[in-house]
C-alpha cells in the first residue's frame, strides 16, 4: 500500500533565491514539489509570505494499523522559516 505524505515549509522571506534554496533543499531530500501558495499584503504587490508544499509517496504494509491513522504534525523553527512535518515514529 502506498501512503502520500505532505510537507509544508513556510517562509516570510519571499525572494527567488530563498524559494530556490527551500525547493532545492527538500527536493534533494527526496520530496517532490507540489506547489507554492503566497499570502499577499493589501498595500503591496509583493507577497508577505509563502508556503512551499511538497509530497512524498512511502510504501507501507497494508496490515499496519498505524499507517491508516492520521499522522500528528510537528512544527519546528528553522532559521526564520517554519517547517511543518509529520512526527517521526517513536
Amino acid at each position: 500500500m502506498r501512503a502520500t505524505r505532505y510537507k509544508v515549509v513556510e517562509t516570510q522571506t519571499v525572494t527567488d533565491e530563498d524559494l530556490e534554496e527551500i525547493i532545492n533543499e527538500w527536493v534533494g531530500k527526496g520530496w517532490v514539489l507540489d506547489g507554492v501558495q503566497f499570502a499577499m499584503r493589501e498595500a503591496s504587490k509583493r507577497p508577505a509570505m509563502a508556503f512551499v508544499i511538497f509530497t512524498r509517496t512511502d510504501h507501507v504494509e497494508e496490515d499496519d494499523a498505524s499507517a491508516r491513522e492520521k499522522p500528528d504534525l510537528a512544527v519546528a523553527q528553522v532559521e526564520g522559516d517554519v517547517v511543518a512535518e509529520e512526527d517521526p515514529e517513536p
